[in-house]
């Protein structure tokens, strides 16, 4: 009961923005549960996510990470690591720590045998973006057609990449192209999952950019739109939305039409 009573307060103090209150009541509950050997791992792990959560509105990110380790050595199986090394790349973000977002990344993406440089030359970049292109013109049809994957270990990757895309933005310009193309040579045909909309809309501003060909680019994001709509994630479905408005409102025709989507 003083477990309960300890984890339900840190999470009402936790929604009121309460750091260092909520943090108290956390370590308070997972002490409890430590030392009384109660057969609670499932509200223990919780406990300790919901800390991170109260260091983090702290500014603790130090202790933050320290206890990311901790967590790890106590919960070693494949899919808690998974949630870590996301919460991870947030606490890194909420720093601007963008190296170590990407370096962690890559790292993650090699174990999983997909392999991405960090700083690709011009010419690599160039091609790759080439190759992909083709690639998506000739499975156009099959991406109006396809459903969103529900394997777990293929929505770990995709959000992996996703998390990873903004602070490649700030790194390095090939990077974050050569970053693109990976996930969508990655994700295309087969692999389709919540944040493939996503990533083609930013590809198709990238050929938008590149070679002015806007028929593509607005036929390309319409097939992402659509597909987006099917999914519940709500932030990756406005920001799907935002960065098209964003992009298009430099060279579409119909101002009015643009602005009113912005307001929507």
């Amino acid at each position: 009961e003083l477990i309960n009573m300890n984890y339900e307060h840190g999470k009402s103090m936790l929604q009121k923005l309460y750091g260092k209150s909520a943090e108290k009541f956390f370590s308070t509950a997972i002490e409890l549960i430590e030392e009384n050997n109660t057969n609670r791992s499932d509200l223990l792990l919780k406990t300790y996510l919901y800390k991170i959560k109260a260091l983090q509105i702290n500014n603790q990110f130090k202790e933050s990470l320290k206890l990311i380790d901790i967590i790890q050595k106590k919960f070693p199986e494949d899919d808690i690591k998974k949630k870590l090394i996301l919460i991870k790349i947030s606490i890194f973000t909420t720093q601007s720590k963008y190296t170590e977002i990407m370096e962690l990344g890559i790292n993650v993406l090699k174990e999983n045998k997909i392999v991405i440089k960090n700083n690709p030359s011009a010419n690599s970049c160039k091609l790759k973006l080439l190759k992909t292109l083709f690639k998506l013109i000739i499975n156009t049809s099959k991406l109006k057609t396809k459903s969103t994957i529900e394997n777990e270990d293929e929505q770990f990757i995709s959000k992996l990449f996703y998390e990873m895309v903004g602070p490649t933005y700030f790194l390095n310009k090939y990077a974050y192209i050569n970053l693109i193309c990976t996930f969508l040579n990655y994700s295309i045909p087969n692999r389709i999952t919540r944040e493939t909309p996503f990533f083609l809309i930013l590809f198709s501003k990238i050929i938008l950019i590149q070679f002015k060909n806007y028929n593509f680019v607005k036929k390309m994001s319409n097939i992402a739109l659509s597909m987006i709509e099917k999914t519940k994630n709500e932030k990756v479905k406005l920001n799907s939305k935002l960065i098209n408005n964003i992009f298009l409102s430099r060279f579409y025709i119909n101002f009015n039409m643009n602005i009113k989507e912005f307001k929507e």
